[in-house]
């Protein structure tokens, strides 16, 4: 459903079905028409001691930089780090640099690969997810890493930061080649009442990122922006279509009392 606003005129909405095809699995992929160059000062960053990240967005073909961006959920750019086990997680946004470059620092915290995914909106090109890979060093202050191992977690409740969050489907699991509606549902831990007073967060009532055990397959998702409901009684739906089957880690943020809180879980995802 698209809304029109003519010049001349009244507004009005157009609807019209969109069919979406999933890439074949049996050919390798398009290369993307982005490439991302990540600079880390120190060369290899050491766990727990702020590393300086400085990522260059540049035209496949050109090498071109990219020096223009449009917002996409108040930001320009969102980093989400991933260590390659999927054992650690964080949501950051580096700031642009004169030189359209964006650079931002950042402790690790613990020593391990860590796979950095930049999602951004080249102006007038739509969203893009362009990964880094950095390697980096133990340190005396950092936490040594502990294999994360996967292990199907839904729909068992998430407990964090006083509320208690419940991620369910619209079908008995997820699967591959279809849109699918996971759910989370948050309630107060003490009272068990719905959570009324979540917050938006950087434009919307929650975000997703699920990320593949190959640590590689990335999924973003927010909730409808247009549903004023989504949130109030503590219900938020996000919607995600997954490009393979196997196990996805998933994190859901939200906003309340002005704090982040990240809740987690660990979803199977059927063929």
């Amino acid at each position: 459903k698209v809304a029109v606003k003519p010049p001349v005129g009244d507004a009005f909405a157009v609807e019209f079905p969109l069919e979406v095809k999933d890439a074949d699995p049996t050919r390798p992929p398009k290369p993307k028409p982005f490439l991302v160059d990540l600079e880390t000062k120190p060369g290899k960053p050491a766990a727990g001691e702020p590393a300086e990240l400085r990522f260059t967005i540049r035209e496949r073909e050109s090498k071109e930089v990219v020096k223009t961006f449009d917002v996409a959920h108040e930001r320009l750019f969102h980093l989400m780090i991933v260590r390659r086990d999927l054992g650690e997680f964080a949501h950051e946004h580096p700031e642009q640099q004169p030189d359209g470059s964006f650079k931002m620092k950042f402790a690790f915290p613990t020593d391990g690969t860590y796979h950095l995914f930049a999602d951004i909106a080249p102006q007038g090109r739509g969203s893009q997810v362009l990964m880094a890979t950095v390697d980096v060093k133990s340190s005396k202050k950092g936490r040594a890493a502990v294999a994360h191992k996967l292990v199907s977690s839904a729909p068992a409740p998430y407990a964090a930061e006083g509320i208690r969050a419940t991620l369910t489907f619209d079908a008995a699991a997820p699967a591959v080649r279809r849109m699918n509606t996971l759910t989370v549902t948050l309630v107060d831990e003490k009272t068990g009442a719905p959570v009324t007073d979540l917050q938006p967060y950087l434009g919307a009532m929650g975000h997703m990122v699920l990320v593949h055990e190959d640590g590689e397959t990335y999924v973003h998702s927010h909730p409808s922006e247009s549903d004023a409901s989504v949130g109030k009684n503590g219900v938020v739906p996000f919607t995600a279509r997954f490009a393979k089957p196997g196990l996805y880690r998933c994190w859901a943020q939200f906003r309340r009392d002005g704090k982040i809180i990240t809740t987690s879980y660990v979803v199977e995802v059927k063929g």
